[in-house]
């Protein structure tokens, strides 16, 4: 009923196929923070971070850093980390930024 366009982290969605099928039904995208998500002991180990399961399913992902100065971290750091654990090419990680910017914008033109 609300018309969810775009969810704050939604990384516990990787555990459960219907909700990973929801949103990619829905179109819905996920700002995944991967770095706080780790520090915020949500997962163990960067390693454990189910980024390439939610990239998998085929989902509208952005990188984001969740509260630098809190967190000791910068978008830069969370892309370099997700390049660098994931084995993420290039072109996946500029994808990263083009949905980040497209749904930016197409939520600035709803508005």
């Amino acid at each position: 009923h609300l018309k969810v366009e775009r969810i704050g982290h939604g990384v516990r969605s990787a555990q459960d196929p219907e909700v990973l099928a929801r949103l990619k039904a829905d179109d819905i995208h996920l700002e995944v923070c991967p770095l706080s998500n780790v520090a915020t002991g949500q997962y163990a180990r960067i390693e454990d971070h189910p980024l390439p399961k939610l990239v998998e399913a085929g989902l509208s992902i952005s990188l984001n850093s969740d509260d630098p100065p809190f967190f000791f971290t910068s978008v830069g750091k969370d892309y370099e980390t997700a390049q660098r654990v994931f084995g993420f090419s290039e072109e996946r990680m500029a994808e990263f930024t083009e949905e980040a910017i497209d749904r930016d914008l197409y939520l600035t033109l709803l508005s």
